[in-house]
């Protein structure tokens, strides 16, 4: 993807990959060649160059035919023998995450983190604090953590959270994204009391000998206040999205997914597509 293959791995240009004559346009705007081309297509499942133009593939085929299309402003990549792919299509995730990575700190263990105990979790979460100047009563949040994966196999506790940042609500999400760990301020933020009963299907930790939450909430315990956790404003999220999507193109993903969009969230996409600020082919569900 360093060699901007992201403007030739639309997904949807398969067909195009497969039809598209050499003839089909001149000049052309970028030529790729010096590698395998792999097209997905039956009839012609390997080339040797690809020609692109308004950034659409406009042709396919041997190099000697596409070196044709060449012009005196043609940008000439040489693939140096690495093979040219569509783009991957996202099976699952949520698009709108690439702004909680950019606003919120990662949890997550080895690969896919650094934190291996509790303290790292805190440590992760400071840093974060410290970054985004986050003042009395802004919530410091979290994602990713696994506590099966950390030295203690536990959630960092209410109690050590309170140490650690006395002014602030905290909310850490864990790694399945169906539950979460807050501490004494975010559960006043919610309205979580040794009152609130457990909901059907849902879980809230209780302190040992007594209905007090323990700070841990999943399932439909979890999920009403998910969907009303601080989030920046509209402008921001635009922005944070906009520059986010090179998480995904630099992974050679073209199609991603947004796996449970909210209608305010697709009032967004829809903003930043008519703006010219989509990269990518967005699923929402």
């Amino acid at each position: 993807c360093d060699l901007k293959l992201r403007h030739v791995f639309l997904i949807t240009f398969l067909i195009l990959l497969a039809a598209a004559s050499p003839a089909a346009a001149a000049p052309a705007e970028r030529i790729f060649v010096g590698g395998t081309v792999v097209t997905a297509a039956d009839a012609a499942p390997r080339a040797e160059a690809v020609a692109v133009a308004g950034g659409r593939i406009v042709a396919v085929g041997s190099r000697t035919e596409i070196e044709k299309l060449s012009g005196p402003a043609t940008e000439v990549v040489d693939l140096g023998g690495r093979t040219l792919v569509p783009g991957f299509v996202d099976g699952h995730s949520h698009f709108f995450s690439l702004v909680d990575v950019q606003t919120q700190a990662l949890c997550a263990s080895p690969p896919a983190g650094g934190c291996r105990t509790v303290a790292d979790v805190i440590a992760a979460l400071a840093r974060v604090k410290a970054r985004r100047n986050l003042g009395e009563g802004k919530f410091v949040m979290g994602f990713g953590c696994d506590p099966a994966l950390l030295a203690e196999k536990r959630f960092p506790t209410k109690g050590e959270l309170a140490r650690a940042f006395p002014d602030n609500p905290v909310f850490i999400v864990h790694v399945s994204g169906h539950g979460a760990m807050l501490n004494s301020r975010a559960l006043a933020a919610y309205g979580i009391t040794a009152a609130t009963p457990t909901p059907v299907g849902g879980v809230i930790g209780r302190e040992p000998g007594s209905q007090e939450p323990d700070g841990l909430l999943f399932e439909t315990a979890f999920l009403p206040i998910f969907s009303r956790l601080p989030s920046p404003g509209d402008e921001e999220i635009l922005a944070m999205l906009e520059a986010g999507q090179e998480l995904y193109l630099r992974a050679g993903i073209t199609t991603a997914q947004e796996g449970a969009t909210m209608k305010h969230q697709l009032d967004l996409l829809r903003a930043l597509g008519a703006r010219g600020g989509l990269k990518l082919d967005v699923v929402v569900l």
